[in-house]
Protein backbone atom coordinates (compact mmCIF):
# COMPACT_ATOMS: atom_id res chain seq x y z
CA UNK A 1 0.00 0.00 0.00
CA UNK A 2 1.61 2.95 -1.17
CA UNK A 3 2.14 5.67 1.82
CA UNK A 4 3.39 9.36 1.77
CA UNK A 5 6.64 9.93 4.50
CA UNK A 6 5.34 12.25 7.28
CA UNK A 7 8.78 13.43 7.44
CA UNK A 8 9.07 15.01 4.00
CA UNK A 9 4.95 16.37 4.11
CA UNK A 10 6.73 18.50 7.10
CA UNK A 11 9.46 19.86 5.29
CA UNK A 12 7.43 20.77 2.41
CA UNK A 13 4.78 22.32 4.29
CA UNK A 14 7.12 24.16 7.05
CA UNK A 15 8.26 26.76 4.95
CA UNK A 16 6.19 28.81 2.62
CA UNK A 17 7.94 30.29 -0.57
CA UNK A 18 6.32 33.28 -2.06
CA UNK A 19 7.26 34.04 -5.69
CA UNK A 20 5.33 36.19 -7.87
CA UNK A 21 3.69 34.36 -10.56
CA UNK A 22 5.90 36.79 -13.37
CA UNK A 23 9.29 35.96 -15.54
CA UNK A 24 11.63 36.40 -13.00
CA UNK A 25 15.00 36.41 -14.12
CA UNK A 26 16.86 36.72 -10.09
CA UNK A 27 19.61 34.82 -9.36
CA UNK A 28 21.43 34.53 -6.48
CA UNK A 29 25.14 34.48 -5.48
CA UNK A 30 26.25 30.83 -5.06
CA UNK A 31 27.41 30.91 -1.37
CA UNK A 32 24.56 32.77 0.98
CA UNK A 33 25.41 34.43 4.35
CA UNK A 34 24.22 32.74 7.65
CA UNK A 35 20.40 33.18 8.03
CA UNK A 36 19.87 35.52 10.77
CA UNK A 37 17.20 34.09 12.62
CA UNK A 38 16.71 30.39 13.50
CA UNK A 39 12.67 29.65 12.81
CA UNK A 40 11.84 30.51 9.08
CA UNK A 41 8.20 31.51 8.35
CA UNK A 42 8.58 32.46 5.06
CA UNK A 43 10.71 33.41 1.83
CA UNK A 44 10.37 35.44 -0.96
CA UNK A 45 12.53 35.94 -4.17
CA UNK A 46 11.84 39.85 -5.91
CA UNK A 47 12.17 40.57 -9.48
CA UNK A 48 15.09 42.61 -8.40
CA UNK A 49 17.09 39.86 -7.08
CA UNK A 50 16.49 40.54 -3.57
CA UNK A 51 15.52 37.69 -1.01
CA UNK A 52 13.09 38.33 1.93
CA UNK A 53 12.80 35.94 4.98
CA UNK A 54 10.41 36.06 7.95
CA UNK A 55 11.12 34.44 10.90
CA UNK A 56 9.34 33.64 14.16
CA UNK A 57 10.86 35.90 17.01
CA UNK A 58 13.13 36.74 14.80
CA UNK A 59 11.99 39.55 12.29
CA UNK A 60 11.70 39.96 8.74
CA UNK A 61 15.20 40.56 6.45
CA UNK A 62 16.82 41.49 3.10
CA UNK A 63 19.24 40.04 1.17
CA UNK A 64 20.28 42.32 -1.54
CA UNK A 65 21.13 39.90 -5.00
CA UNK A 66 23.09 43.01 -6.28
CA UNK A 67 25.58 43.40 -4.00
CA UNK A 68 29.17 42.03 -4.62
CA UNK A 69 29.29 40.83 -0.99
CA UNK A 70 25.49 40.25 0.72
CA UNK A 71 24.60 41.05 3.94
CA UNK A 72 21.48 40.02 5.80
CA UNK A 73 19.57 43.39 6.46
CA UNK A 74 17.51 44.07 9.65
CA UNK A 75 14.37 45.51 7.58
CA UNK A 76 12.06 46.23 11.31
CA UNK A 77 14.44 49.10 11.45
CA UNK A 78 12.65 51.13 8.53
CA UNK A 79 10.11 53.83 9.44
CA UNK A 80 6.76 52.53 10.13
CA UNK A 81 7.58 48.76 11.59
CA UNK A 82 5.28 48.22 14.31
CA UNK A 83 7.25 46.55 17.66
CA UNK A 84 7.15 42.96 16.77
CA UNK A 85 9.63 40.27 16.18
CA UNK A 86 6.63 37.61 15.23
CA UNK A 87 7.04 37.40 11.27
CA UNK A 88 4.60 34.35 9.59
CA UNK A 89 4.83 35.04 5.28
CA UNK A 90 6.36 37.85 3.08
CA UNK A 91 5.32 38.26 -0.67
CA UNK A 92 5.72 40.70 -3.70
CA UNK A 93 3.16 42.76 -5.24
CA UNK A 94 2.96 43.77 -8.89
CA UNK A 95 4.22 47.10 -7.87
CA UNK A 96 7.26 46.18 -6.14
CA UNK A 97 6.06 46.40 -2.55
CA UNK A 98 6.93 43.79 -0.14
CA UNK A 99 3.98 42.68 1.92
CA UNK A 100 5.17 41.02 5.69
CA UNK A 101 3.05 39.28 7.95
CA UNK A 102 2.68 38.90 11.35
CA UNK A 103 1.08 37.25 13.97
CA UNK A 104 -0.63 40.21 16.06
CA UNK A 105 -0.28 43.47 14.47
CA UNK A 106 -1.92 42.56 10.95
CA UNK A 107 0.40 42.92 7.64
CA UNK A 108 3.07 45.55 6.73
CA UNK A 109 3.68 46.84 3.27
CA UNK A 110 7.18 47.66 2.71
CA UNK A 111 7.10 50.54 -0.13
CA UNK A 112 9.61 53.64 -1.05
CA UNK A 113 11.80 53.02 2.09
CA UNK A 114 9.17 53.28 4.85
CA UNK A 115 6.08 50.70 6.32
CA UNK A 116 2.53 50.98 6.40
CA UNK A 117 0.45 48.87 8.77
CA UNK A 118 -3.07 47.54 7.70
CA UNK A 119 -4.63 45.84 10.59
CA UNK A 120 -8.28 45.08 12.41
CA UNK A 121 -8.00 48.71 13.38
CA UNK A 122 -8.41 49.86 9.50
CA UNK A 123 -8.94 47.54 7.39
CA UNK A 124 -8.12 44.16 7.42
CA UNK A 125 -10.31 41.53 8.69
CA UNK A 126 -7.92 39.50 11.15
CA UNK A 127 -4.94 40.24 13.24
CA UNK A 128 -2.58 36.81 12.31
CA UNK A 129 -1.79 36.97 9.29
CA UNK A 130 -1.20 33.09 8.18
CA UNK A 131 0.36 33.56 4.50
CA UNK A 132 0.09 36.04 1.35
CA UNK A 133 -0.25 36.27 -2.11
CA UNK A 134 -0.41 37.96 -4.74
CA UNK A 135 -1.04 38.18 -8.47
CA UNK A 136 0.38 39.91 -11.39
CA UNK A 137 -3.08 41.44 -11.99
CA UNK A 138 -2.57 43.61 -9.14
CA UNK A 139 -4.36 41.46 -6.76
CA UNK A 140 -3.02 40.35 -3.33
CA UNK A 141 -4.46 38.07 -0.58
CA UNK A 142 -3.83 38.13 3.23
CA UNK A 143 -4.88 34.84 5.29
CA UNK A 144 -5.58 35.42 8.73
CA UNK A 145 -7.66 33.65 11.62
CA UNK A 146 -11.13 35.01 10.17
CA UNK A 147 -10.77 34.48 6.81
CA UNK A 148 -9.21 36.40 3.65
CA UNK A 149 -8.75 40.07 2.97
CA UNK A 150 -7.90 40.86 -0.45
CA UNK A 151 -7.02 44.15 -1.93
CA UNK A 152 -7.13 45.36 -5.01
CA UNK A 153 -4.22 47.92 -6.65
CA UNK A 154 -6.25 49.04 -9.43
CA UNK A 155 -9.00 50.74 -7.10
CA UNK A 156 -7.07 50.87 -3.94
CA UNK A 157 -10.19 48.95 -2.29
CA UNK A 158 -10.15 46.20 0.35
CA UNK A 159 -13.04 43.06 0.58
CA UNK A 160 -13.21 40.23 2.88
CA UNK A 161 -14.11 37.02 2.54
CA UNK A 162 -15.69 35.11 5.89
CA UNK A 163 -18.02 32.72 7.13
CA UNK A 164 -20.58 35.49 5.59
CA UNK A 165 -19.54 34.34 2.26
CA UNK A 166 -19.16 30.83 3.00
CA UNK A 167 -16.05 30.32 4.42
CA UNK A 168 -16.13 27.40 6.72
CA UNK A 169 -15.97 29.07 10.68
CA UNK A 170 -11.95 29.28 11.55
CA UNK A 171 -8.64 30.94 9.99
CA UNK A 172 -7.19 30.55 6.62
CA UNK A 173 -3.64 28.84 6.96
CA UNK A 174 -2.64 29.03 3.41
CA UNK A 175 -3.62 30.58 0.26
CA UNK A 176 -2.73 30.66 -3.40
CA UNK A 177 -4.35 32.13 -6.45
CA UNK A 178 -5.06 29.95 -10.12
CA UNK A 179 -6.35 30.24 -13.17
CA UNK A 180 -8.90 33.66 -13.84
CA UNK A 181 -7.95 35.23 -10.20
CA UNK A 182 -9.64 32.13 -8.34
CA UNK A 183 -8.18 31.74 -4.65
CA UNK A 184 -7.35 28.28 -2.93
CA UNK A 185 -7.66 28.30 0.18
CA UNK A 186 -6.12 25.56 2.85
CA UNK A 187 -8.88 25.78 5.89
CA UNK A 188 -7.52 25.45 9.53
CA UNK A 189 -9.96 23.18 10.43
CA UNK A 190 -12.26 22.94 7.50
CA UNK A 191 -10.75 21.79 4.80
CA UNK A 192 -10.34 23.10 1.52
CA UNK A 193 -12.52 26.22 -0.16
CA UNK A 194 -12.29 27.50 -3.42
CA UNK A 195 -13.11 31.14 -4.08
CA UNK A 196 -14.40 33.34 -7.13
CA UNK A 197 -12.83 36.54 -6.01
CA UNK A 198 -13.86 38.18 -9.23
CA UNK A 199 -17.43 37.45 -8.51
CA UNK A 200 -19.33 37.31 -6.20
CA UNK A 201 -17.09 36.07 -3.50
CA UNK A 202 -18.82 33.10 -2.76
CA UNK A 203 -17.56 29.51 -2.44
CA UNK A 204 -17.18 28.03 -5.70
CA UNK A 205 -16.39 24.87 -4.29
CA UNK A 206 -16.21 23.59 -0.49
CA UNK A 207 -14.33 20.14 0.24
CA UNK A 208 -13.91 18.84 3.85
CA UNK A 209 -13.05 15.10 5.24
CA UNK A 210 -15.55 13.13 6.33
CA UNK A 211 -15.91 12.69 9.81
CA UNK A 212 -16.08 9.14 11.93
CA UNK A 213 -17.54 9.56 15.44
CA UNK A 214 -16.85 6.82 18.12
CA UNK A 215 -18.24 6.42 21.55
CA UNK A 216 -16.38 9.35 23.15
CA UNK A 217 -14.14 10.23 20.35
CA UNK A 218 -13.83 11.46 17.00
CA UNK A 219 -11.68 10.11 13.87
CA UNK A 220 -11.42 13.45 11.92
CA UNK A 221 -9.98 11.51 8.97
CA UNK A 222 -10.22 8.01 7.21
CA UNK A 223 -8.26 5.34 8.37
CA UNK A 224 -6.82 3.87 5.23
CA UNK A 225 -3.76 5.40 3.35
CA UNK A 226 -5.66 6.15 0.16
CA UNK A 227 -8.98 6.78 -1.49
CA UNK A 228 -11.00 9.42 -2.59
CA UNK A 229 -11.33 13.05 -1.02
CA UNK A 230 -9.66 14.93 1.58
CA UNK A 231 -7.75 12.97 4.76
CA UNK A 232 -8.08 15.73 7.14
CA UNK A 233 -9.90 19.12 7.52
CA UNK A 234 -6.28 20.60 9.59
CA UNK A 235 -4.62 22.09 6.22
CA UNK A 236 -1.74 23.77 6.27
CA UNK A 237 -0.29 24.17 2.33
CA UNK A 238 -1.88 24.63 -0.75
CA UNK A 239 -0.55 25.33 -4.50
CA UNK A 240 -2.30 25.02 -8.36
CA UNK A 241 -0.37 23.70 -10.95
CA UNK A 242 -0.35 25.53 -14.34
CA UNK A 243 -3.05 22.90 -16.07
CA UNK A 244 -5.10 23.66 -13.10
CA UNK A 245 -4.63 20.57 -10.66
CA UNK A 246 -4.71 21.14 -6.61
CA UNK A 247 -2.74 20.14 -4.30
CA UNK A 248 -3.31 20.15 -0.14
CA UNK A 249 -1.07 19.82 2.04
CA UNK A 250 -2.78 18.68 5.92
CA UNK A 251 -1.72 17.18 8.83
CA UNK A 252 -2.27 13.74 7.76
CA UNK A 253 -1.54 13.76 4.10
CA UNK A 254 -1.58 15.16 0.49
CA UNK A 255 -5.19 15.43 -1.40
CA UNK A 256 -4.44 16.30 -4.83
CA UNK A 257 -7.41 17.19 -7.45
CA UNK A 258 -7.86 14.43 -10.83
CA UNK A 259 -10.42 14.40 -13.08
CA UNK A 260 -12.57 12.68 -11.31
CA UNK A 261 -12.49 15.01 -8.43
CA UNK A 262 -10.02 14.74 -5.17
CA UNK A 263 -7.89 11.59 -4.04
CA UNK A 264 -5.85 11.51 -0.67
CA UNK A 265 -2.58 9.37 0.55
CA UNK A 266 -1.72 9.50 4.25
CA UNK A 267 1.49 9.07 6.11
CA UNK A 268 2.90 5.79 6.87
CA UNK A 269 2.20 7.01 10.91
CA UNK A 270 -1.59 6.73 10.44
CA UNK A 271 -2.65 4.86 13.60
CA UNK A 272 -0.62 6.32 16.05
CA UNK A 273 -2.24 9.79 15.46
CA UNK A 274 -3.50 11.03 18.46
CA UNK A 275 -7.84 11.17 18.33
CA UNK A 276 -10.42 13.87 19.91
CA UNK A 277 -11.63 12.91 23.70
CA UNK A 278 -14.74 13.99 25.38
CA UNK A 279 -13.28 15.24 28.31
CA UNK A 280 -16.78 15.99 30.50
CA UNK A 281 -15.94 13.34 32.42
CA UNK A 282 -12.16 14.26 33.27
CA UNK A 283 -11.96 15.02 36.72
CA UNK A 284 -11.44 19.02 38.18
CA UNK A 285 -14.13 19.99 35.20
CA UNK A 286 -17.44 21.09 36.18
CA UNK A 287 -19.50 21.88 32.75
CA UNK A 288 -22.82 23.59 33.04
CA UNK A 289 -26.09 22.10 31.59
CA UNK A 290 -27.00 22.64 28.19
CA UNK A 291 -24.27 24.82 27.59
CA UNK A 292 -20.94 24.79 25.81
CA UNK A 293 -18.86 26.17 27.95
CA UNK A 294 -16.64 24.95 31.69
CA UNK A 295 -14.99 26.11 34.28
CA UNK A 296 -11.55 24.64 35.16
CA UNK A 297 -10.52 24.12 38.43
CA UNK A 298 -6.83 22.01 36.86
CA UNK A 299 -3.96 24.68 35.51
CA UNK A 300 -4.28 22.58 32.38
CA UNK A 301 -4.97 24.19 28.97
CA UNK A 302 -7.25 22.54 26.55
CA UNK A 303 -8.72 24.06 22.70
CA UNK A 304 -12.50 24.32 22.84
CA UNK A 305 -14.49 22.27 20.20
CA UNK A 306 -17.90 22.85 21.37
CA UNK A 307 -18.07 20.18 24.11
CA UNK A 308 -15.20 18.34 22.57
CA UNK A 309 -11.53 19.05 24.10
CA UNK A 310 -8.07 18.36 22.75
CA UNK A 311 -6.87 15.73 24.79
CA UNK A 312 -3.75 14.09 23.28
CA UNK A 313 -1.04 16.58 22.57
CA UNK A 314 -0.18 16.39 18.33
CA UNK A 315 3.22 14.90 18.64
CA UNK A 316 6.15 15.34 15.82
CA UNK A 317 5.06 13.46 12.96
CA UNK A 318 7.43 10.72 12.81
Amino acid sequence: MPYLSSHLLFLCTALMVSVLPLHVQAALPKELPSAPAKFLTGACLTRSEDLWITAEAGGVYRLSGQEMKPKWEDMRKQPGFPKTDNCTAVCEDSQGRIWGGTSNMGVQVFHKGQWKRYDRDTVLGGSHVHALASTSTGLTAVAHEQGVSLYNSHDDSWRDFTVLNGLPAGGVRAICFGSGDSLHCAMENGGYVRIDVRGTGRSAQRLSAPETWGKNRAVFYPLTTAGQGLCSNFCNGVSVGSLGQVCIASLNGISYSTTGGFRYLQGSDLKAKPKWEDMRKQPGVFFEKNRNSCRFYEKETFFIYGLFFIHSIRKDLS
